[in-house]
């Protein structure tokens, strides 16, 4: 009964407890949550691979979730404030690094049809994610452009797929959060839809993550940080 009434929502607040803690609420499409908690555990940095999760169980009735994981202790996780604020008030000037033309009509043709595909792929009204490795494309979506993300995180979990192999393909903003969950994941490019935040900017210069933006338009914006990292996934 409760399954069936869930398949029907596009949003729903749901709770996850890890090891008896709650650790946050979080708005969510309610499909794919073992995915979606996974992939957040993951990208957040409190777990380092899928086998220190031992068990996620989501009771549809009281809209919660309950994990049992090895987790690193929250005191050990990474602060976003602190690399954020060190990224735009650093003196450094960093440059964005130039590639061939070759290579950069490759990204472009590269990145537009992933943004093709994710727009046609997804419910309207929802943002949706994807993971590329290779020609193996990990697709999700959610109402959360967050939870979206983290949705493929997991699929990449679950297929023993490393994430720092991969491109992460959005169709929200990129902002400082999401550069936050490539720069755990070693993610080595983002491309979106839309435009970055121009903090968003700043920090993925400082922090080496590659940038394309504007993906389904003809003046697609690309920022290469770390030339090595692209061409090498290309």
């Amino acid at each position: 009964m409760y399954k069936d009434k869930l398949e029907k929502l596009i949003e729903v607040s749901i709770k996850i407890v890890v090891n008896g803690d709650v650790f946050c609420d979080m708005l969510c499409t309610p499909k794919n949550i073992d995915y979606l908690v996974s992939g957040w555990l993951f990208s957040q940095g409190y777990i380092n691979c899928n086998d220190d999760i031992e068990s996620i169980f989501f009771d549809q009735q009281i809209l919660t979730v309950f994990v049992k994981a090895n987790c690193v202790k929250s005191d050990s996780v990474p602060s976003l404030a602190d690399y954020t604020a060190k990224a735009i008030f650093s003196d450094e000037d960093f440059l964005p690094q130039i590639l061939s033309k070759n290579s950069e009509k490759f990204i472009k043709d590269k990145v537009s049809g992933y943004g093709r595909f994710i727009n046609e792929k997804r419910v309207k009204g929802l943002h949706a994610a994807l993971l590329c490795y290779n020609d193996f494309i990990m697709f999700d979506e959610d109402i959360s452009r967050h939870c979206a993300i983290d949705k493929v995180v997991g699929r990449c979990l679950d297929n023993n797929i490393n994430p720092s192999n991969c491109i992460l393909v959005t169709t929200g903003r990129i902002s400082s959060e999401f550069l936050w969950k490539a720069k755990l994941l070693n993610i080595p490019m983002i491309a979106s839809l839309k435009y970055p935040s121009e903090t968003g900017n700043i920090i993925a210069k400082s922090w080496g993550i590659n940038l394309a933006s504007k993906i389904l338009s003809d003046d697609i914006l690309l920022t290469i940080t770390c030339k090595e990292k692209i061409v090498d996934l290309i």
